[in-house]
Order: structure tokens, then sequence, then C-alpha cells
């Protein structure tokens, strides 16, 4: 009799593994093979759809907002797992092997062909170059949303993640927006012109001006490349199309930005830069 009480326990335990390992691939699938077909479809509701919603939030993006959201996240998704340690239902071997295989098959779908991969906005990049300094220094990680423009437009002072389509530079490149589309811009160092008028708003393009705070204010292509004859503007003043807009770096010294490469469209600008999130000494939002 005891023999035969450990083996069932031993069984019960098998299958309580099996449960939490269908769970871990697919929310709240464990506690649905388990006969709980409810509380497995709440689980994988608020697991899946409820945090995916809320991370699509870009209010949500605050730096200490994303900490407490990661947190919240993991308490919710350990809860689940501890929930799933439950025995399915008419166990088999072949039966648990063809569940987990089968969770596995999921989960891999879920993360790779994500439905929900239009809504999961954040995304991080190293920076790799002085362009942003001493705004973003080489080695930040900043998290940046890609559904930031999908409502609105970029505005002036936005620091935005550029991508390659068409440009002369590789990778994808943090640059802060100096020009809207339909405007005149021009620098006159160090100073940035827009339509005629010096830009001071928002503050962060006064300072850049003032050269304060490590910022060099802004310069003429050709005040500082070797090869700018090659690809900077002439003269230093261009008009913006309809959906171009003009992206210079913090570092005006050495930031290969829309001085060489001329203005940006608007699909190639991807997403909005929110903070820095590593390392610890330079946590911070933008």
């Amino acid at each position: 009799m005891t023999t035969h009480t450990c083996d069932t326990a031993r069984l019960q335990r098998r299958y309580c593994l099996v449960s939490l390992l269908l769970s871990f691939f697919v929310p709240g699938l464990g506690l649905m093979a388990s006969g709980k077909l409810r509380r497995g479809l709440v689980w994988f509701v608020l697991c899946y759809i409820v945090l995916n919603t809320i991370l699509s939030c870009s209010s949500l993006y605050s730096v200490h907002m994303l900490i407490v959201f990661i947190g919240i996240t993991c308490i919710c998704y350990m809860a689940m797992l501890a929930d799933s340690w439950c025995p399915i239902i008419h166990p088999s071997l072949t039966r648990c092997i063809c569940l987990i295989c089968s969770a596995v098959v999921i989960g891999v779908v879920l993360i790779v062909y994500d439905p929900w991969s239009y809504f999961i906005t954040f995304d991080a990049v190293s920076v790799s170059s002085m362009s942003m300094q001493p705004t973003l220094i080489t080695d930040d990680r900043v998290g940046w949303l890609r559904s930031a423009y999908r409502k609105e437009l970029p505005q002036r002072g936005d620091i935005v993640i550029v991508a390659t389509n068409g440009l002369p530079i590789n990778g994808i490149h943090a640059r802060r927006v100096a020009g809207l589309p339909c405007e005149t811009i021009g620098i006159n160092p160090p100073l940035l012109i827009v339509n005629g008028c010096v830009v001071s708003d928002p503050p962060i393009f006064r300072v850049i001006s003032e050269s304060t705070n490590g910022y060099t204010g802004f310069m003429t292509p050709s005040s500082h490349r070797n090869n700018s004859s090659n690809m900077s503007f002439s003269p230093c003043e261009v008009k913006l199309g309809s959906n171009e807009y003009f992206l210079l770096g913090d570092n005006s010294r050495h930031a290969l930005d829309s001085r060489y490469y001329g203005p940006v469209h608007r699909t190639n600008i991807i997403g909005k830069v929110n903070c820095i999130f590593w390392p610890p000494n330079r946590i911070r939002d933008l």
C-alpha cells in the first residue's frame, strides 16, 4: 500500500510538472490541460493579452514606470505558474509528450510571429557613436517606442530612431529632430535657424547653441569633416518637403546627420527614444 501511494505521488508530481511546462510556454495552457479551462483562459488573457496591451501604451515609458511594469509582469507570471502546478486530466506518457511539443511550437509561434507584435512596441538599442554626446554617450542602452509615431507626427526636439533605408549609414541611429516638414532649415554657427528665426524651443536647442553643459553648438558641414564636400547640402540652408525631417546629432562636431545625407523621409523614422535604462548610473527619462 505504501509503495503504491509513493508511486501515485511520484506520478502526480510528474504530471504537475508537465502542466507547469505547458503554462511556461503558453500562459494558462497547463490549467486548460488540467480541466480548469476557465482559469486557464483567464491567465492567458491576463498574461498575454492584457499585459501586452498595457505595454503598448506610450504613457508607460517613463523608465521608472517600466521597471514597475516589469515587476508586475514577473509577479503575474510566477503566480500563473504556481497556479498551474496541478495534474493533467487523463494522463499518459504519449499524451504528455504531445502536449509539451504542441506547447513549445505554439510558444515559438507566439514569440516569432506574435499577432500582438504590432502592439508590443518597446525595444532597446546600444549607443555606439559620439553623435549624441553628451545626451547619449557610448554604451548607453536606450529604450524606444516603435508605436510612438503611428498616430502622431515627430516633434521638434524628439530623439528619434532612424533606419538606414536609402541613407549612407549602417544600422539604426538616434538623432534629434531639428526641422519639420515644409520648413526652411539653416545653420549660422552656433545657432540653428528655422524659417529665418533662431530656434530656442524646446530648451535643449538653446543649451546646445550656448555651448554649455558639454555641448558645442551647431556647426556647418564644411567646418569639421574632410569629406563634407561630397555629402553636405549647399548652401547651408535647405527647404524640406511635405514628408521630410531634418535630423541633427547633439554633438555637432562628430555627428553624421542631415547636414551630410540630407532630409530624412517620414518612413525612415521608426521610433522615439524615451529613456536610458543602462548602465544604472545613467538611468533617466529623455
